[in-house]
């Protein structure tokens, strides 16, 4: 169910503002603290330094829904039982997140909080209207250590053996044992943040924002593109070790190390979120070459 666009009025607005605000306040109160606390914590390491910027397309898409959530708050449609079990669920979960510091129940409650809250204001129609910046907030959650432990080993050991194959073959005198890459007389450990978890997560958050803002004229186009996210990640993310390691073995382990570093980290999302525009354009290029071809009696309309 769309809900139709609305104009907004100013009485309009303050009639909406005077019956939800106790509610907006309420979970504000509960959100605020915790990402000015990721602001100066989590934030600032390697690992989760794309949660900001999936938080703020995030946001951004809130936004752009605006109107439906005015309606939906003058006119509510909402469901008192979904509303209300999501925010208990919410604060269930949000107490015991803040109290053991566990970053992923404390965002995980904020999404159930900001579910609850829609919900009551206009059920599962405004849910559905607003399931992408959800899915966006769920991103930007911060997983567990054991999780990302687990997921950061098994991704370390793909990129080290994709790295090797291919300056072994390209006649580098490299070798590997584990994840650990021996090149000329220097030895380059792939640490978690190189892992390319975090690019996963951005790049996924990214790719999903892009699917959302371009519109498409086949649902196989947008189904593809979704399913080449992860694997151009992953592939970015080889080259950008790749080149972490040609850097160092060139121009020197300080050379690695300092801003080239991070120029190849920017580089390597320019060139997935680039490949992933190419693939879209191909896959237009396909579509109009595919289309059916123009018939006679049409051509003589």
């Amino acid at each position: 169910m769309n809900l139709p666009e609305f104009a907004r009025p100013g009485s309009a607005s303050r009639r909406a503002w005077s019956q939800w605000w106790p509610l907006a306040f309420g979970v504000g109160l509960l959100l605020l603290p915790s990402w000015l606390r990721y602001a100066t914590g989590i934030w600032q390491e390697d690992e989760y330094s794309h949660e900001p910027i999936v938080l703020a397309m995030a946001l951004y898409l809130f936004w752009r829904q605006r109107d439906a959530l005015l309606q939906a708050a003058l006119a509510p449609l909402g469901s008192l039982r979904l509303g209300a079990s999501l925010l208990i669920l919410g604060a269930f979960v949000y107490v015991p997140g803040v109290w053991i510091q566990s970053g992923f129940l404390e965002s995980s409650s904020e999404v159930l909080l900001i579910g609850g809250s829609l919900a009551l204001m206009g059920g599962w129609p405004l849910l559905r209207l607003l399931v992408l910046p959800l899915l966006l907030l769920v991103l930007a959650a911060p997983l567990p250590g054991n999780v990302i432990a687990a997921a950061t080993g098994t991704l370390k050991e793909w990129v080290s053996a994709s790295a090797e194959f291919i300056l072994y073959h390209a006649g580098y005198p490299i070798g590997r044992s584990g994840v650990t890459l021996t090149i000329g007389v220097y030895r380059l450990l792939v640490a978690d943040a190189c892992s390319g978890m975090n690019s996963l997560f951005s790049l996924s958050a990214v790719g999903i924002f892009y699917l959302y803002l371009v519109p498409r004229a086949h649902r196989w186009q947008t189904a593809m593109l979704a399913g080449a996210i992860l694997p151009i990640a992953i592939v970015a993310n080889i080259f950008r070790v790749i080149i972490l390691i040609l850097i160092t073995y060139h121009l020197g382990d300080a050379a690695g190390q300092g801003f080239l570093h991070e120029f190849a980290g920017m580089l390597m999302f320019m060139i997935a979120v680039g490949a992933l525009v190419s693939l879209e354009g191909m896959l237009r290029m396909v579509s109009k070459h595919t289309a059916s071809p123009t018939t006679p009696e049409d051509s003589h309309a």
